[in-house]
């Protein structure tokens, strides 16, 4: 529990994130009508959740089919088609019934159930960027990794200020927790930043 300071000392504030213009004669661009068609249409970008799909649901599987196999194996060299036998530890645990039951314990008031958490699919008004050459475009993604590195979160501000754009206020809300997807794309206007959809920070 933190208590109050009544040391007369101010606590230190927190390191201030300081943001460097690194290249100039970027515009923004808006996202073509595609991609905002799949973000209207879709909470999560094909490639993240294909990504989310395999970490989370087919490794796992994978995982617990080889684990199985491998236990399958033993159990047949060890004792064959016989079932195993029952440890003299195992047969002697008593269970008694008056426990408490953890699993019924919530800090929720009885039948009440925890609410979802809000989603959203706004990225406010954020737009791609476009940089004249490919060595700026190059210059800013890497420097997007490099805050990204040092705080584990980007704001679509810091995209904005690195490039020179004056950002607007609300662009400190909006902004990425992973930089998976960042592409830098050629076009007739220069060569476009695309980053996935930024959410709320």
């Amino acid at each position: 529990m933190d208590l109050p300071n009544k040391s007369g000392e101010n606590p230190s504030p927190a390191p201030k994130r300081e943001i460097k213009p690194v290249i100039s004669g970027a515009t923004q661009v808006s996202r073509p009508a595609t991609r905002r068609f799949l973000d209207f249409v879709f909470a999560e970008s094909p490639r993240n959740l294909g990504a989310k799909i395999g970490r989370d649901v087919i490794l796992p599987r994978l995982k617990a089919a080889g684990e199985e196999a491998v236990n399958s194996f033993l159990h047949g060299m060890l004792w064959g088609n016989s079932a195993r036998p029952m440890s003299n530890m195992v047969q002697g645990t008593v269970l008694r019934a008056g426990g408490v039951q953890y699993h019924n314990v919530s800090s929720l008031p009885a039948g009440a159930t925890a609410a979802p958490a809000p989603q959203t699919t706004s990225h406010g008004n954020y737009q791609d960027i476009v940089c004249p050459t490919q060595q700026e475009a190059e210059i800013l993604l890497a420097n997007l990794y490099d805050t990204f590195n040092q705080y584990r979160v980007v704001a679509v501000a810091d995209l904005y200020e690195m490039a020179r754009i004056k950002p607007s206020p609300s662009d400190n809300a909006f902004g990425w927790t992973s930089l998976d997807g960042a592409r830098i794309v050629k076009s007739r206007d220069g060569y476009v930043l695309e980053m996935p959809r930024p959410s709320v920070i």
